[in-house]
């Protein structure tokens, strides 16, 4: 009786483990098929999340050369704030620390705009002028001396400053000149992967630019004067005649 009953369950049990293979192998297949799509959208959030940081990391550095530079206080003694080339060569040498750990090719120019008020009796203030830029990096964009023309859909670049920057309107008479300070970084982004010894780059490269216009905290009507002390190639910078219409 025994017998008779294991004989009649035996079919029974290959047909179960028959299925049971018959399911891990349809979870294979399917896991094959989703596995292409699950990469992708990894490796995309991945490059995604470092071209979000990339562009935080440049905004951060525009500011912080800014920032620095627009410190800059008169000496004991003194009136009028002065930077030195060693001053200049310090506030560049951030730009590592705040890339960190980004690695990548990277220009920077700090400039100093002078508001000449030459027209203070028009309802428009100013002509916009630059009095000296310095650049670092393979390639950096110098501010020019020609008179900077007025960016009315807030485009930043090299020849232009957004209508925004501009003081306000002046009263009729008012000849004082106001200054800013304005950094401008530019960082080639290469999104990749980084494997110990190896780098993976998908051979993209995308410029990530940012400008940032700080006031000098000695006050705005007070230049930050920088002049060439010979630490800095002179194809890295511009000094400009100041306050000519």
């Amino acid at each position: 009786m025994t017998l008779r009953v294991a004989l009649r369950k035996r079919p029974d049990l290959r047909w179960r483990a028959w299925l049971r293979r018959g399911e891990s192998g349809m979870a294979a297949v399917e896991f094959a098929l989703i596995l292409p799509m699950m990469l992708a959208l990894y490796f995309g959030g991945v490059m995604l999340a470092q071209g979000l940081d990339a562009r935080r990391k440049t905004q951060t550095l525009s500011r912080t050369l800014a920032d620095l530079a627009a410190q800059t206080l008169p000496a004991p003694g003194a009136s009028i704030p002065v930077l030195a080339d060693a001053d200049i060569l310090n506030i560049f040498a951030a730009a590592p620390a705040v890339l960190y750990p980004l690695a990548g090719t990277t220009n920077m120019t700090i400039s100093e705009i002078v508001f000449d008020n030459v027209s203070a009796s028009n309802s428009q203030c100013c002509v916009a002028k630059v009095l000296w830029s310095v650049g670092s990096g393979p390639n950096p964009t110098l501010r020019q001396c020609p008179t900077l023309l007025q960016s009315l859909n807030g485009v930043n670049g090299a020849g232009v400053m957004p209508v925004g920057a501009y003081p306000p309107t002046v009263a009729s008479g008012n000849t004082t000149d106001t200054y800013v300070i304005v950094a401008d970084v530019t960082y080639a982004f290469s999104p990749g992967f980084g494997f110990q010894n190896n780098n993976w780059s998908n051979g993209s490269t995308y410029v990530l630019s940012r400008t940032t216009y700080m006031s000098p905290r000695n006050g705005a009507s007070a230049a930050i004067r920088w002049t060439p002390g010979g630490a800095i190639p002179s194809s890295n910078y511009v000094v400009c005649t100041p306050n000519t219409p």
